[in-house]
């Protein structure tokens, strides 16, 4: 492990580390607009643009390494490429999904958005497409 030359104090640290987390939220909201407005094409290649990068930042690895990790499934990584993944997906949710609380008035407008979205899905299947949906899904 590498010395660290410079001496901060407990709270000094936690402070920086607070302003940091404030300071990185504030400047990752133009990400999370981004996202909340893409398709889901796009959203997918997000997600796999941030967890190599984040991957490559945090193991301090190079990209092709990086990939290598993302191709092999959970279970045939190692711990601690499973936690470095588990790190990255979840500061991914944190910064850029901004998934809604419980109780937030949003919530609705979301769950509105998910029936329009859902509603327009149907509307745009074929008549044998919405039979072949309809016969799976029932209606009451």
């Amino acid at each position: 492990m590498k010395q660290n030359p410079i001496v901060v104090s407990y709270a000094q640290f936690a402070n920086g580390l607070g302003r940091q987390a404030r300071l990185l939220r504030d400047s990752s909201l133009v990400w999370h607009k981004e996202y909340a407005k893409a398709d889901s094409e796009t959203r997918a290649d997000r997600l796999k643009e941030w967890i190599t990068q984040h991957l490559m930042g945090q193991l301090d690895i190079a990209q092709p390494v990086a990939e290598r990790i993302l191709s092999k499934s959970r279970t045939q990584r190692s711990k601690d490429h499973n936690n470095a993944y588990s790190r990255a997906y979840s500061d991914f949710r944190y910064h850029i999904i901004r998934p809604e609380t419980k109780g937030d008035s949003a919530t609705v407008s979301t769950q509105v958005d998910v029936v329009e979205q859902a509603l327009a899905l149907v509307e745009s299947m074929t008549k044998a497409q919405q039979e072949k949906f309809f016969k799976r899904v029932t209606r009451k």
